[in-house]
């Protein structure tokens, strides 16, 4: 498996606490593909059916018509609805072409359900989203 991929799973929040293995087991189920510009990765309002994890290129974030955010490469989106399956909170597009590591929930749910142990080390990671989002509040 490609140090590059495992390297990227790593420096994401929901992921940077598993384990070496558990890092291999969703490797497994990452797929790296290309985004030409205009691509929407997440749409707003829509329950997303994967994570994308930023190569190359840049993405915009927007909150209705606002844009709120650019993104770039190691740059996450999606990750949330991997847990909960909730509609995301904003639409995320492609500003130039690139390529991205793609983790859809239907390949990472039967990993994470056929190793509970991973459970905690996602629970830590939205845990340590949590209080950073609370600290921008205080």
């Amino acid at each position: 498996m490609s140090d590059q991929k495992l390297e990227a799973l790593k420096a994401t929040a929901l992921f940077s606490t598993c384990s070496d293995k558990q890092l291999e087991l969703i490797g497994k189920v990452t797929d790296r593909t290309s985004a030409a510009a205009g691509t929407v990765l997440v749409k707003q309002d829509s329950v997303p059916h994967q994570m994308a994890i930023l190569i190359s290129g840049s993405a915009k974030v927007e909150v209705g018509d606002k844009e709120v955010a650019n993104l770039g490469p190691g740059d996450v989106v999606g990750e949330l609805a991997m847990i909960d399956s909730k509609p995301a909170s904003a639409t995320v597009t492609m500003t130039t072409d690139g390529e991205a590591w793609m983790v859809a929930r239907s390949g990472f749910r039967p990993v994470w359900e056929q190793n509970p142990d991973m459970s905690r080390a996602l629970l830590e990671a939205v845990v340590a989203r949590l209080r950073a989002a609370d600290d921008l509040l205080a």
